[in-house]
């Protein structure tokens, strides 16, 4: 995106692609939010909870660890912009914090 592109070496706001980069994710947001609220009452909802060694759960935990470490690469990530909030130049953080995360 272009919010980080002073900072960031991925970033796309020197090709041009800002806008289309911002729309393109405001529709995938909007269109998937849509559609989990359309939806929402017809979604299947367990009887009873699932034992701790069974398939679900260990599905429901490690999507959670993935959330978890998303969360902090988005954290991370955001840095730099957070930063600027409490000092005037702000720097990313070094590659170390991802692998330690990871």
């Amino acid at each position: 995106s272009g919010i980080l592109g002073s900072s960031s070496v991925h970033s796309f706001v020197d090709l041009g692609l800002y806008n289309q980069l911002l729309a393109f994710m405001l529709v995938v947001t909007l269109v998937g939010l849509g559609l989990f609220f359309w939806r929402y009452k017809e979604l299947p909802s367990p009887e009873k909870e699932s034992k701790i060694l069974s398939r679900e759960f260990m599905t429901v935990t490690g999507a959670m660890m993935l959330l978890i470490l998303g969360l902090v690469i988005i954290l991370g990530t955001s840095s730099p912009i957070i930063g600027r909030l409490f000092v005037e130049n702000p720097t990313p953080p070094e590659i170390s914090f991802y692998n330690t995360w990871s």
